[in-house]
């Protein structure tokens, strides 16, 4: 059950925190796509800005950088065309005269990714000016189709290019690029991404596998004392279920016998049945301490007075074994409880006490107060509870092996003392050496 329980935790861990992960990067991705668009739409207007208006004017637009010039045209002859080592007054296609070569160059942004094209719409003619062409296709049936397109940016998904466009008049200055540009940039980041989830991933299952472990310790501790707790109530109860049967059988054998004959059998059998219903309603305690909807009302308290009555009332039990039964209470100790837990609370504890002390041994009861708090203390001088029990003392089931064998329990007294102090918000705690012998302690609040 335990294995399938840590399986589940971890398929469950895995997934919704994978899935988020998952989103998280698609999320990246999908602004970096959105990211790398813009960019190359700030990149191409870079590339055409030596786009500049003419002298008079008008709207026709110079080229000014004559650095590098490659032309091609549709349906026009070579005159059309301005090649390299024109001289001063050859024009470009539009027919405006190009820029002295002893003028300084306007700085021009470039990218060999990205193709610039002229293009005149009267005369159809378009000049490629960059040295490289970025894309693949005929650039005529581009840049036409570029011309129609409504918007000035975007991308011609059947021909695998972006564009950007500026108009001026009749003509168009066009830059474009493969859809590659985009896309390798993309294919790099998404490979990161995809990367980058997978070690996520990883390193989450090997937590989540350990966290698993870690969330499961307490589900196994209770299992492992809700199963010694049953071979141990088995045991307990087998014992007084034997002695009830063995008597019954006697009382068989000889039904002629009177009442008196028979009491040390009835009264054995009674002995165990009430052995029997102790640990019933030790088991029924328990199961009403752990109702969330019980609240208690918490009223003015008299500690002292309590702790002097349980005192006297057990007296008589400490004289049988020649154990000295001492109190050291502070008088008027007024606490906010209830008088029903806090009586069972000190009965329980000095009962403990006295079970578990050796003949003609000590304990003490203190009551101390202090300004928002005050304590109880039952004291044993020569008990001790093992470093590895203490811990879980107040374990529901838990019965130490040593405490098991000098004494009888249930391993339910401790942990319904710990469920009462709880109910009344107060403290419990215990320490034990063996020089010392062993303390439990209860702190209560002050009535105010």
């Amino acid at each position: 059950m335990i294995k399938a329980y840590r399986k589940r935790f971890v398929l469950l861990n895995l997934g919704i925190t994978g899935l988020i992960l998952l989103l998280t990067f698609v999320l990246i991705g999908i602004e970096t796509y959105h990211n790398n668009y813009k960019e190359l739409k700030s990149v191409m207007e870079l590339v055409l800005k030596p786009w500049n208006s003419s002298e008079n004017g008008s709207d026709e637009l110079i080229f000014k950088d004559h650095g590098f010039f490659r032309n091609q045209t549709e349906e026009s002859d070579s005159s059309n065309n301005t090649p390299d080592g024109d001289s001063a007054d050859a024009k470009d296609f539009s027919g405006n005269k190009r820029a002295d070569k002893n003028e300084e160059p306007v700085q021009r942004f470039k990218d060999d990714n990205i193709t610039t094209i002229f293009y005149n719409e009267k005369s159809d003619n378009y000049t490629i000016i960059s040295e490289d062409i970025a894309y693949e296709g005929d650039t005529g049936e581009i840049v036409r189709k570029i011309v129609g397109q409504a918007e000035d940016f975007g991308i011609l998904s059947d021909m695998n290019v972006y564009y950007f466009k500026e108009k001026h008049g009749d003509n168009y200055k066009i830059a474009v690029t493969d859809v590659s540009y985009i896309n390798n940039r993309l294919l790099t980041t998404y490979i990161l991404l995809a990367a980058a989830f997978i070690i996520l991933l990883g390193i989450l299952f090997l937590i989540s596998v350990r966290l698993s472990k870690i969330a499961a310790k307490p589900m196994e501790d209770a299992i492992e004392m809700e199963r010694q707790f049953v071979a141990d109530i088995s045991h307990d109860l087998k014992t007084p279920i034997t002695v009830i049967l063995a008597n019954t059988s006697i009382l068989k054998e000889d039904p002629e016998s009177t009442v008196a004959e028979q009491m040390q059998w009835i009264e054995s059998s009674d002995s165990a049945g009430k052995e029997m219903m102790n640990m019933v309603n030790e088991m029924l305690t328990l199961s009403s301490l752990d109702k969330e909807d019980k609240k208690l009302i918490l009223t003015e308290t008299d500690l002292s007075g309590i702790a002097e009555k349980c005192v006297m009332q057990l007296e008589s039990v400490a004289y049988e074994r020649e154990i000295r039964l001492e109190e050291e209470i502070e008088e008027n100790v007024r606490i906010s409880a209830t008088e029903d837990y806090v009586k069972r609370i000190c009965t329980s504890l000095i009962e403990n006490a006295i079970k578990y002390e050796a003949d003609k041994g000590c304990v003490t009861v203190r009551v101390t107060a202090s300004k928002k708090r005050s304590v109880l203390t039952v004291h044993n001088s020569s008990s001790y509870i093992e470093p590895e029990d203490l811990p879980h003392i107040f374990d529901r089931f838990y019965r130490g092996d040593k405490t098991r064998n000098v004494r009888k329990g249930h391993g339910l007294g401790l942990p319904i003392i710990k469920g009462m102090a709880e109910q009344l918000s107060a403290g419990i705690t215990a320490e034990s050496s063996r020089e010392n012998g062993t303390s439990f302690h209860v702190s209560f609040e002050n009535y105010k």
